[in-house]
């Protein structure tokens, strides 16, 4: 029998292939669906793949059950897969210490770590 590591990047493969967002949500959801903490965690290594799909992650955003988690948030952002756009929306959610942590990654987008740089110094005061 398949563990959760199997079967979560099974999900992944399957999901990078198709085109449809929806049905795409929709079978994100429903692989997943009732697993509990197994569920999060399968989440959270999808968010935290590297490489994974642009739209798996997309998906992952757009779906209020799991970016309500803070964890989710965070794996997000620190993919360099994820789109830029989102990740930079996602940075003003972040708490302090994970943003200067986010401005020492050497893959992310440029645009993700000047952005976080930027958040970090108007949250300490010191804007250019």
């Amino acid at each position: 029998m398949p563990g959760i590591e199997e079967k979560t990047e099974a999900l992944v493969l399957l999901l990078s292939g198709v085109s449809d967002r929806k049905l795409r949500a929709a079978s994100l959801e429903g692989k997943l669906s009732g697993m509990g903490m197994e569920e999060i965690a399968s989440i959270l290594k999808i968010a935290s793949l590297k490489p994974t799909s642009p739209r798996v992650l997309e998906d992952i955003f757009r779906s209020h059950k799991w970016i309500a988690r803070y964890r989710v948030k965070k794996a997000l952002v620190c993919n360099p897969y994820c789109p830029p756009s989102i990740a930079v929306h996602l940075l003003k959610l972040l708490l302090l210490s994970d943003l200067r942590e986010i401005t020492k990654f050497e893959d992310l987008h440029p645009a993700v770590k000047e952005a976080a740089h930027q958040l970090l110094a108007e949250r300490c005061g010191k804007v250019d």
